[in-house]
């Protein structure tokens, strides 16, 4: 297990491309396999939407501490909104 931090739109944008792509070797394995073939991708080159868990953090009124916002859910993707 590790732990990403970031601030990157772009970061977030390359971890759902891996998320949608395990979520086409879940439910397409042959078309999961053409594609990661005609793009040169290893075929290891994917994330497992059961494995991601993503949090946006953001300061409450003067007298609270953080809250986290859950922004992944496992039938979602990390919403772009959140770097906005």
């Amino acid at each position: 297990m590790f732990q990403i931090t970031t601030h990157s739109d772009y970061m977030m944008q390359r971890i759902n491309q891996l998320i949608k792509l395990g979520a086409l070797k879940r439910d397409n394995k042959d078309v999961f396999e053409e594609y990661t073939q005609s793009k040169g991708l290893n075929k290891d080159t994917y994330l497992d939407k059961e494995m991601i868990k993503g949090y946006y953090f953001s300061r409450g009124s003067e007298q609270d501490s953080q809250q986290a916002l859950m922004v992944y859910e496992k039938e979602s993707f990390i919403g772009k909104d959140s770097f906005s």
